[in-house]
């Protein structure tokens, strides 16, 4: 199944955020998804397919704000990107979900940008999935930097439970210098790219104890 934003133009040196919601793509059954995959033209900074409850139609594309969040089974700020999962694993759609797209494009250059994005949706051959996936989406709103100096901003938080770590990444604006994430000492992921930062991968897939371990990610900030 493909998910497709409706068409939108980004003027030059113009900033937009598009959200548009899906019903169930798949007739409103529960779907097991082996792997996600996505493409976007040029300009985008990144995009997030969120879960949505009590969506029973397609809705067309809408405004919306960059400090929405929810549940997501998928993400990413790459022109073309996809995330497979291992053998007996999936991203699971409940019936009473549907989907909801969230693209932040950038225009830079000094002529309209004509945005293109799509999700596809790889279904897992019935009876195989014996393990169903998530994703730890960890945000800190709260960065509070004066003008014309530097900052470091940090966060904690618990591992809500033992889990098998397969891919991660950041996620930074310009003014970010550098970022890095660890888990309980052991650094899991770190990157000086604000913009289209290449994912660690796992394979074989990294195991995490939850409860009392504490991951920490650190960004450094230049503010001009």
């Amino acid at each position: 199944v493909t998910l497709t934003l409706s068409p939108f133009t980004v003027p030059p040196g113009g900033e937009v955020y598009k959200c548009q919601n899906f019903k169930n793509p798949f007739g409103g059954a529960e779907a097991e998804v082996a792997r996600f995959e996505s493409h976007m033209t040029a300009g985008s900074h990144h995009m997030l397919l969120f879960y949505k409850k009590s969506v029973t139609e397609d809705a067309p594309l809408e405004d919306c704000s960059g400090l929405e969040f929810a549940a997501t089974p998928y993400s990413t700020q790459l022109p073309d990107d996809e995330l497979g999962f291992p053998d007996g694993v999936a991203g699971l759609l409940s019936p009473d979900r549907g989907l909801r797209i969230q693209s932040h494009y950038l225009n830079v250059t000094d002529k309209p940008i004509e945005a293109h994005v799509e999700v596809k949706l790889h279904l897992a051959k019935p009876g195989t999935v014996k393990e169903h996936a998530g994703i730890l989406f960890v945000v800190e709103p709260s960065i509070n930097i004066a003008p014309n100096s530097t900052g470091v901003v940090q966060h904690d938080c618990g591992v809500p439970y033992d889990m098998n770590l397969i891919k991660a990444t950041s996620h930074m604006h310009k003014h970010g210098t550098a970022f890095s994430a660890t888990i309980a000492g052991e650094t899991v992921f770190e990157t000086n790219t604000w913009d289209d930062p290449k994912p660690a991968l796992f394979d074989p897939v990294k195991a995490v104890k939850g409860n009392a371990i504490v991951p920490t990610y650190v960004l450094e900030y230049l503010l001009g």
